[in-house]
């Protein structure tokens, strides 16, 4: 069930036992974006499921706040226009070339380009790695990206974040939200390392950001307050 934030801004919750992030839902007169299309097409089938129990406009776009498998596997259960920061679609057009199985996962796990977290959680979303496939995306942007829903402006705005490279946030500046992706997250990837420079720099940028409610990928919303102690708190923590 979609949950709901303001009249025109939704979300389906995460869910921790396969690593399912939030996915986001705004919709304006004419268009409706979708945010992070999930980790697999039956993350997505649910997310469009609870769309229109509720009656609402089927997205035109999904927007990816960074290339991570749970924000991105479910693409190629979508038929609408992928939007994605130009280092999202480099990620994605590699993951195209690997190979979906046990034995090619677990090489990647040993060899660095995966984790173990993520390697366990894959195999409880797909009994059948062998299914999972890489869609690349339509739309790219460098810094920022504006959309006009119809009366409704969403902005793409790529950040600092010792989380990804790529890192990008949406954010809804009528109703004073923002999607966050797992921008305060720290880098799985390299011994869950809080890089200085950035995380100062993602602090300052969603300082200056006129929000009020922020939501994590993997968390229930919290207030900007909130958000911000807990980046300088990771400040503290930082290399």
């Amino acid at each position: 069930m979609l949950r709901k934030l303001t009249e025109s801004i939704y979300y389906l919750p995460f869910e921790s036992d396969n690593d399912r992030p939030i996915l986001g839902y705004v919709k304006g007169e004419h268009t409706a974006l979708m945010i992070d299309a999930g980790n697999s097409p039956a993350h997505v089938e649910k997310f469009l499921g609870a769309v229109e129990k509720e009656g609402f406009l089927k997205p035109n776009y999904c927007a990816l706040t960074h290339w991570h498998w749970d924000h991105t596997f479910g693409t190629i259960g979508l038929e609408i226009p992928i939007i994605a920061h130009h280092l999202t679609n480099q990620k994605l057009l590699e993951m195209k070339q690997w190979q979906w199985d046990l034995v090619s996962l677990e090489k990647r796990v040993e060899d660095g380009d995966e984790i173990e977290f993520c390697s366990t959680h894959m195999q409880r979303e797909y009994e059948d790695l062998s299914i999972i496939r890489i869609k690349s995306a339509d739309i790219l942007f460098e810094d920022r990206l504006t959309i006009d829903l119809g009366n409704k402006i969403v902005e793409l705005i790529h950040v600092d974040s010792s989380h990804g490279e790529d890192s990008v946030l949406v954010y809804i500046p009528e109703d004073k939200i923002v999607f966050l992706g797992d921008v305060y997250t720290e880098d799985y990837y390299n011994d869950e390392k809080i890089y200085n420079e950035k995380n100062l720099s993602l602090f300052n940028s969603l300082k200056e950001l006129d929000f009020e409610i922020g939501i994590h990928g993997h968390a229930l919303p919290q207030t900007k307050k909130e958000i911000l102690d807990i980046l300088e708190e990771m400040q503290s923590r930082s290399e």
